[in-house]
């Protein structure tokens, strides 16, 4: 199955946001990062679309964060929205969003009375 690209997606920028994180100790480590409570918003010439959505990484996920441990005093916005990035659908969330930025279009056209135009 072949994914179709929304025909606005290349006029799309989008933002990460990170809202909350959640940690917990875990082989002996404190605070590794399990959850990311995070917004995607995508954005095509004045309209937006934001999403709240969260990530949880699997214990094999767990155990490398706790390997490779960051402090947790350290760690940054960008290397969460990296760690976002790199492990959730970022791609086919934005596929989506634009989809209901090109729906929302149609509509507001279909609500048009042919007198009104």
């Amino acid at each position: 199955m072949s994914i179709i690209i929304p025909s606005n997606f290349e006029q799309s920028t989008y933002e990460i946001d990170i809202n909350k994180i959640k940690s917990k100790s875990y082989l002996g480590v404190d605070n590794v990062i399990y959850e990311i409570d995070y917004k995607l918003t995508t954005i095509v010439n004045e309209n937006r679309i934001s999403q709240n959505r969260q990530i949880y990484f699997p214990l094999e996920t767990m155990e490398s964060i706790a390997e490779n441990h960051i402090s947790y005093s350290d760690i940054t916005k960008e290397q969460v929205i990296e760690w976002v990035e790199e492990y959730a659908p970022i791609l086919e969330l934005r596929y989506s969003q634009c989809r209901i930025i090109l729906e929302q279009a149609i509509i507001e056209e279909e609500q048009t009375l042919p007198w009104e135009l």
